[in-house]
């Protein structure tokens, strides 16, 4: 991902159910990380930031499905389109130790989710 980014490239993320729960905020850590299920670091030089992988799957994304004009950043006339979490994912733990911590990215709890300005889940 750094070499893509590098060269200006967007780039997404993806899950693979059952490979990993689809839970893009551990796609980030494992971009932010570059540490595999196993526990295996891969090349450290192809991380990258949380802002980054943020960015991959919210406005990268929304562009690769040609949908940037109606989604993919909080802008007047967008779709209310988010996950309301219980803290700032950027200042999630990402260090290569973190994996089962509390604070890490990968654990970050969602509190509720919005479609379209509306309420369709919430933490009970």
């Amino acid at each position: 991902m750094h070499d893509a980014l590098e060269l200006g490239l967007p780039f997404t993320f993806h899950t693979d159910s059952p490979v990993i729960e689809p839970n893009l905020f551990e796609s980030v850590w494992c971009a932010a990380t570059r540490i595999t299920r196993a526990g295996v670091q891969l090349d450290p030089a192809q991380r990258v930031g949380i802002y980054d992988g943020l960015q991959a799957v919210t406005v990268n994304a929304a562009a690769q499905y040609g949908e940037l004009n109606r989604k993919g950043t909080l802008e007047v006339g967008k779709l209310a389109d988010l996950a309301i979490v219980a803290r700032n994912p950027l200042d999630c733990d990402v260090s290569p130790d973190s994996a089962a911590s509390p604070t890490a990215l990968r654990n970050l709890q969602v509190l509720a989710t919005i479609k379209a300005g509306r309420l369709i889940w919430q933490h009970s």
